[in-house]
């Protein structure tokens, strides 16, 4: 087993060299200072990125939102390789625009 290079980031958080985005990250040590402020950073900065990519948490293979639940949503996902219009007709504040609308078209 080789040894993977480590870059040095502005933080100071070592990420192994393993080829592009390969999202490994060693965590900083939680009982010191430092390392609880970058721990909260960190924290921080995931929060932002749940905030900001809400389309990463619609239809997930698994979980309490998992997309088997969503059989209308699915199906209506699937007529579209076949037919480029189709309707989605269903009641007020079900989640039309986000989570079928907006995730299609984001999702082309």
């Amino acid at each position: 087993m080789t040894k993977s290079k480590v870059l040095q980031t502005k933080d100071n958080l070592n990420v192994p060299k393993k080829g592009k985005g390969s999202g490994i990250v060693t965590l900083p040590n939680p009982k010191t200072r430092k390392g609880k402020e970058m721990l909260l950073e960190l924290l921080r900065e995931r929060s932002k990125r749940t905030k900001y990519n809400k389309i990463l948490s619609y239809f997930p293979d698994k979980g309490p939102l998992r997309r088997e639940l969503y059989k209308k949503h699915t199906a209506y996902f699937e007529a579209g390789v076949e037919h480029s219009e189709r309707l989605m007709l269903a009641a007020n504040r079900v989640g039309k625009t986000e989570s079928v609308g907006g995730f299609e078209v984001t999702c082309h």
